[in-house]
């Protein structure tokens, strides 16, 4: 039973935890550059973001070294924060560089 249980724990870690981190910091990583080089985000969000990604790439080496498992739930739980954060910048920004488009149109 027991040689079962182990791969069995082994496929749940790499789809639940290092399934999720790389994908995430593959996502966080071009959001975070996109948005640099157009300035439509703070750059401490950037930053906040380029590091997510970077521990969410790193995440995969959990599968050689299980002491590196704590970069699995460090690119989760703030990646979340950050990408809500994200959520709620990014549309006033979009929303004041279409007033001043407008306006200048207008003009």
């Amino acid at each position: 039973m027991q040689r079962y249980c182990v791969p069995l724990h082994d496929f749940a870690i790499a789809l639940g935890g290092v399934g999720y981190a790389v994908p995430i910091g593959l996502l966080m990583a071009g959001v975070s550059v996109t948005a640099g080089f157009t300035r439509l985000l703070p750059k401490w969000i950037v930053g906040l973001g380029l590091f997510l990604a970077g521990t969410g790439e790193l995440s995969w080496l959990t599968m050689i070294a299980t002491w590196l498992a704590f970069l699995v739930p460090l690119t989760r739980f703030p990646g979340c924060i950050r990408m809500i954060a994200v959520g709620f910048v990014l549309p006033k920004v979009l929303w004041k560089i279409q007033q001043s488009a407008v306006v200048t149109a207008a003009a």
